[in-house]
């Protein structure tokens, strides 16, 4: 369902030009917070916050105050033509209904949105409890070298080119970031920045972070994004997924590729087009206690053999294990549970330590629920198809179990 089919509704839901309604979620965690994502009625202007009417030029506002100052933007659509530029310590808080529109705003510069802090030393940003939406680029833009300590909280961002680009030692909580194009979220070698309690939907194929430092993503609800839903690529370090509901995303639920040092546990997968879990080149990572629901396929070892050696961090697959989780395999054709696999160019040479050990890729004391204890549905190598008892005489999930 497109942006430009639907009518947007104060529940977070949608009605397209067919009248229907996505379903709410079934996760008790994500029902909880449902009412809680987005602008909220009971969020108020701080005292002493100074207004901002729509048809007020805000930069001009902006300017003639020092930093430190909270701005009030009255309800009703604020329609702008050009990013918005804050001081350190600028607070930007929103009535109830107040929107930042760039409909009549055209650009080219991807490096610009309705906020906009590129390369410049401007910490300490509060956007709460607006509506931003319709920018030709982004919704936020604050790039990672020298802004930091960025708040982003129950907004609506939706139907930009790219939700938001986030910078280090920040927050980004309570939000719906849906429909973006491009993608919903962008983070580029900031460090410290949490993802907590959003929801992150219907968004384009580029969404993810790169180059970060124990950047973590929490209890967020994200689902139906054009390809993956929580995407780290490319030397990220001490990652923690935890406790997501990341549901019918067309193609990875949760992908962390060519990175290292990461914690994936207690999270909900369900229904992705192809891995629930893919980790592909990446090291020294823990998957514990999720639980994966009818994905095509589970948990996914991958390497890349033309990668390795690579990148900041030295790119591998290695010392990985994946535990006690769930995993129950749908009844699609080509359905599988866990894996390893490998780029079809790789040499057997270079396989072999993946293969054999070597590289410590464990699978163990996971339980599965297959449509049928006889088929093969593990997998150790390029189309090596395994049946459980085949899986635990390489020596994987030993203290696992399946049933059907």
């Amino acid at each position: 369902m497109g942006a430009a089919s639907a009518v947007w509704l104060a529940s977070g839901l949608a009605i397209d030009v067919a009248g229907s309604v996505p379903s709410p979620p079934t996760d008790v965690r994500v029902l909880r917070a449902w009412n809680e994502r987005g602008p909220q009625s009971s969020i108020s202007c701080p005292a002493g916050a100074v207004d901002i009417a729509p048809g007020t030029n805000i930069q001009n506002v902006v300017n003639g105050y020092g930093g430190n100052t909270a701005f009030c933007l009255k309800a009703g659509v604020h329609y702008l033509t050009g990013a918005i530029t804050p001081k350190t310590g600028n607070a930007f808080v929103g009535e109830y209904g107040a929107v930042l529109d760039g409909t009549n705003w055209s650009t080219t510069d991807p490096n610009t949105g309705a906020f906009r802090a590129h390369n410049q030393d401007i910490d300490n940003v509060t956007i709460r409890n607006l509506v931003i939406r319709n920018m030709p680029q982004r919704g936020i833009h604050a790039f990672y070298n020298y802004s930091d300590g960025w708040t982003i909280e129950n907004n609506e961002i939706a139907s930009n080119r790219t939700g938001l680009n986030v910078p280090g030692a920040s927050m980004v909580r309570n939000n719906h970031i849906h429909h973006n194009g491009a993608g919903g979220y962008l983070m580029y070698k900031g460090s410290s920045t949490t993802f907590e309690n959003n929801e992150i939907a219907y968004n384009g194929t580029e969404q993810k972070v790169v180059g970060t430092m124990n950047v973590t993503f929490r209890g967020n609800f994200v689902h139906h994004n054009a390809a993956d839903g929580i995407w780290y690529d490319a030397d990220n370090t001490g990652a923690l997924i935890e406790g997501n509901t990341v549901e019918d995303n067309a193609r990875v639920g949760i992908f962390y590729e060519i990175s290292g040092q990461a914690v994936i546990r207690h999270n909900v997968v369900r229904r992705s087009g192809d891995n629930g879990i893919f980790i592909s080149t990446s090291k020294h990572v823990e998957i514990h206690n999720n639980t994966l629901e009818d994905n095509f396929r589970g948990i996914q070892y991958f390497v890349n053999c033309d990668a390795v050696g690579g990148g900041i961090i030295g790119w591998d697959l290695a010392n990985n294990s994946a535990h006690n989780n769930i995993v129950v395999v749908g009844t699609r054709s080509g359905s599988l549970g866990n894996m390893l696999s490998h780029l079809g160019s790789c040499t057997s040479t270079q396989v072999q330590p993946y293969v054999n050990g070597s590289k410590n890729l464990v699978f163990d004391g996971n339980n599965y629920v297959v449509p049928s204890v006889t088929t093969r549905y593990w997998m150790w190598g390029l189309s090596n198809f395994k049946s459980f008892d085949e899986w635990r005489g390489l020596g994987q999930d030993t203290a696992g179990v399946v049933s059907q």
